[in-house]
């Protein structure tokens, strides 16, 4: 019995994960501007606001990627600030930000 009990939460929160990876998916195809696939984000304000933050940081480490290439100091610059997000996303949050 608990074994199946183990298999329920299991799939419980392969499925959070999944549904989770797939609103960034769609935050980060809307924010390059790929998707205009309305999403809704709920949390308290802290929570959305290091959200949005660390979606902008990512889209700013993307961009300057992508512009420039890995090594450049705007990249490295935007990779600092993607991560002092990003830690602020999970801190808030208590979720690993999965990008960087």
């Amino acid at each position: 019995m608990k074994k199946h009990k183990e298999k329920n939460n299991n799939s419980e929160i392969l499925s959070e994960v999944s549904q989770y990876s797939n609103i960034l998916k769609e935050a980060l195809k809307g924010v390059m501007g790929y998707s205009s696939k309305p999403i809704s984000i709920k949390g308290t304000p802290s929570q959305v606001k290091a959200f949005t933050n660390a979606l902008k940081g990512e889209k700013s480490f993307l961009e300057s990627y992508r512009d420039y290439g890995p090594s450049h100091p705007e990249t490295e610059s935007a990779k600092l600030m993607v991560e002092e997000c990003a830690e602020k996303f999970e801190k808030e949050l208590g979720l690993e930000w999965p990008f960087i």
